[in-house]
């Protein structure tokens, strides 16, 4: 039970865009989601929360439900190019809750507990060919790295 003096935490602070980067940075380029959000961080252009996680969580959801649009950016091994696929959250891939959530499951989450979500959600696949222990990106994630912040930045 909450103490009536236990301060609350802040709202979350209403963004044009969230950029959700998620990975392990143990593991090569499975760390290239984490990379990208920190750059677009970098960036700080008003209006846009940047955040780099090692995986989607569901303390997440009330940052998705203050944003217009989401933007989940991951590495992926069977993609040879830099993609935006939509993420329809009425039809999330895993049901419950979990410490590792799908983009559509936290999407769910953000409606169900906040009664709002995104009008826009993306997950951007990002290449990435070695997952082996080590922080360094193969010559096909650096690649696409480059194309993933062209990508978002034309969303801005």
């Amino acid at each position: 039970m909450i103490s009536p003096d236990y301060p609350h935490p802040p709202s979350p602070v209403r963004t044009r865009l969230l950029v959700l980067g998620y990975g392990n940075t143990l593991f090569g380029d499975d760390g290239l989601g984490q990379l990208i959000a920190q750059h677009v961080a970098d960036w700080a252009v008003p209006g846009v929360l940047a955040l780099a996680r090692h995986e989607l969580t569901p303390e997440l959801a009330a940052d998705v439900a203050a944003a217009d649009e989401v933007i989940f950016v991951d590495a992926a091994l069977h993609t040879d190019g830099v993609v935006f696929v939509p993420v329809n959250s009425t039809t999330p891939e895993r049901e419950g809750l979990d410490h590792a959530l799908t983009p559509a499951a936290l999407l769910s989450l953000a409606r169900a507990a906040f009664g709002s979500a995104p009008k826009h959600a993306w997950q951007l696949l990002v290449p990435a060919r070695d997952f082996t222990l080590g922080n360094s990106l193969s010559s096909v994630a650096r690649h696409g790295l480059t194309l993933a912040l062209q990508g978002i930045a034309r969303r801005m």
